[in-house]
């Protein structure tokens, strides 16, 4: 077994506005128009939060909009804390659908089968978070997406993996009209104090303290056709994917 790669840490509090490695890393913020959406939807005051993080509700508009991990990182800390959400994470990812996630989520979307679409996800996942990759394992009895931290997240680590897989598990759940049903949901860390409502979010048993995180899939699921499949449409979300890379 290949030793566990030491994860560069990224999780600081400072400031958001403050120099550090982590400020070459980008991320959407497309994703940050959710969470202030959500923020917003649950009567916390979405406004204040922008400002002291140095943004504006115009910068969130934009289509190519990038925002650097650490001001990421501590809107989705500010937001928690805002809201007293632990579970923010698991609302999240249930607010992104398909077309959250720009050029990757046509590329899926109009992919022939589940397991382009999936296979698509993996190849270009850096186009939409550098934080995590992603690998689906076919070689065994079921099918493996593996999600694999980049970047050790310290308190933000539960909510971005939370999020991460309630929103992998909607793409599914939209490329093949929920005719997938996953068989198990593995997550690296310990179970939450509020792991019931887990139930609600994956229709699956969920494992904690597991070596990987993991959606486990039935393998005979990712022949399955996507109801959008479209050649032409995916070959060139892809080719800009690819640019994009």
């Amino acid at each position: 077994m290949p030793a566990t790669p030491t994860l560069t840490d990224i999780s600081g509090q400072q400031s958001p506005t403050a120099t550090s490695p982590a400020a070459t890393l980008l991320l959407p913020t497309n994703y940050l128009r959710h969470l202030m959406l959500l923020v917003a939807s649950r009567g916390g005051n979405s406004q204040r939060i922008l400002a002291i993080s140095g943004l504006n509700p115009a910068e969130l508009e934009q289509p190519d909009g990038l925002v650097n991990v650490q001001q990421f990182l501590w809107l989705l800390r500010e937001a928690r804390a805002e809201l007293n959400e632990p579970a923010l994470g698991l609302y999240l990812g249930s607010q992104l659908t398909i077309t959250s996630h720009g050029l990757l989520g046509l590329a899926a979307m109009s992919s022939a089968t589940l397991e382009e679409a999936l296979q698509l996800s993996c190849k270009y996942v850096a186009t939409r978070t550098p934080l995590v990759s992603l690998q689906l394992d076919t070689t065994g009895r079921c099918a493996r997406l593996f999600m694999d931290e980049l970047y050790a997240l310290g308190d933000i680590r539960a909510l971005f993996i939370e999020a991460l897989s309630v929103t992998i598990l909607a793409v599914i759940d939209f490329v093949v009209q929920r005719q997938c049903q996953p068989v198990e949901m593995h997550f690296a860390f310990a179970p939450p104090p509020y792991q019931a409502l887990y139930q609600a979010f994956f229709r699956c048993p969920v494992l904690f303290n597991q070596p990987r995180h993991q959606l486990v899939l039935p393998k005979q699921a990712l022949q399955l056709r996507s109801v959008l499949a479209d050649r032409q449409m995916q070959l060139q979300a892809s080719r800009q994917c690819a640019n994009e890379l």
